[in-house]
């Protein structure tokens, strides 16, 4: 089967990560690719278009100026609206910004009751949960901010250990690169998981890798509530500068190697 002949939408605002934009449109356009090669130059192909709140360029937070293709005024309908990431900068810099997106927020909300899909990616999940359409339901957000996510959205039910979330036609994905793990779970959705596969491959994306987990922070300023796993976590903090062994480690702890991992799967569900 071929890709849906409606339009994909990127969302174009100040301050958006430039990858995080752009990355899903060259998913797409490798999609295209093997799209043509099976069926043939006049088969159906993945569209898309920039959109941004008014017309004229756009400086996205490398400094790079875009020109959006149109504003959020215009009256087309499109299946899919893409909300990249942001560089997160403190809540007082986030709150000012949600300030100037007040129109974009609503015209999300009437997409979506308008049977959009609605994506967003790593703190661009920021931005769908202001609208208020993810209270109640489950979602993921970059895993650095996930206190900051919880305290601000408390009716959201999150998932900070999820690479993607869906539901009610609400999809977010995970840390910065889980951009590529939300395109090509579009791919999957509107064509088939061959040519997601395909793509995956194309581009050397890890498609087993659908957690957060591996790649959070266990240096956090919260405390485990396992004392050993507390004790190790406090030590690596304070030995930074060294190598460490888990052998040396585990004998600092006072257990066993085998021990200080179990308890650390339990506990954390990683190694040490």
């Amino acid at each position: 089967s071929a890709a849906s002949d409606v339009y994909k939408r990127q969302v174009l605002y100040k301050g958006c990560y430039l990858s995080s934009l752009t990355g899903p449109v060259d998913a797409f356009q490798i999609a295209n690719s093997h799209i043509k090669a099976q069926l043939g130059k006049d088969a159906v192909l993945f569209e898309w278009k920039t959109v941004s709140l008014e017309p004229g360029t756009i400086e996205t937070s490398g400094g790079f100026s875009l020109q959006a293709d149109t504003n959020i005024g215009c009256d087309e309908h499109f299946d899919f609206i893409y909300i990249p990431g942001f560089l997160f900068e403190g809540l007082a810099h986030f709150d000012k910004m949600m300030d100037s997106l007040s129109t974009l927020k609503d015209w999300l909300i009437q997409c979506w009751k308008k049977k959009s899909t609605i994506g967003a990616n790593c703190t661009g999940t920021f931005i769908l949960a202001e609208t208020g359409l993810l209270d109640g339901r489950k979602a993921t957000t970059t895993w650095w901010l996930e206190k900051t996510f919880r305290h601000r959205y408390p009716h959201v039910i999150l998932n900070s250990q999820a690479m993607l979330t869906e539901q009610d036609n609400l999809i977010c994905a995970g840390t910065m690169t889980a951009y590529f793990n939300l395109a090509l779970h579009i791919i999957e959705k509107q064509v088939s998981e061959e040519l997601a596969m395909q793509c995956a491959k194309t581009m050397l994306i890890n498609t087993s890798e659908n957690a957060q987990s591996p790649y959070h922070n266990l240096l956090s300023t919260t405390s485990s509530s396992d004392p050993v796993v507390a004790k190790t976590q406090y030590w690596i903090n304070n030995h930074l500068d060294i190598n460490v062994d888990q052998v040396r480690l585990a004998e600092k702890m006072g257990v066993s190697q085998r021990t200080l991992i179990r308890r650390f799967k339990t506990e954390l569900g990683v190694t040490p």
